[in-house]
């Protein structure tokens, strides 16, 4: 296994970049097991953002010569009172990783972002 880069990224969570952000982190990386771990911080985030932080593994699998199969293990550390919202977090975050997952798809596909993706960063550079 070889030793992962703790080197990460920041990603902007709002259009003006003033608000939350998510702090990337690879903890784990295999090369030879094509796995790896992120643990995902959130920056500037308010007192009541329930979330503390999400640790992301996955893993890639070789299906056939053109096909390949991607598994995503998705935990969130969430704040006490986050519990109570337990059951709406888990729909928002399911909506989250399967946008996430159809962009990534797409782009893999085409070699070029996903529309949704694309109107986003339209909207971005305008404000």
């Amino acid at each position: 296994m070889k030793e992962a880069n703790l080197d990460g990224r920041v990603c902007e969570l709002s259009l003006d970049g003033k608000g939350i952000k998510a702090s990337e982190q690879f903890l784990a990386y295999s090369e030879e097991n094509k796995t790896a771990t992120v643990r995902i911080d959130f920056l500037n985030a308010p007192a009541f953002f329930p979330v503390k932080f999400n640790t992301l593994d996955f893993s890639l699998k070789n299906i056939d010569g053109g096909t390949s199969e991607m598994t995503w293990k998705f935990r969130s550390d969430i704040k006490l009172f986050g519990y109570l919202l337990w059951p709406l977090l888990r729909v928002g975050f399911g909506k989250f990783i399967e946008d996430i997952l159809e962009e990534l798809k797409f782009y893999v596909e085409t070699g070029t972002p996903h529309p949704r993706k694309i109107k986003a960063m339209e909207k971005q550079v305008k404000n």
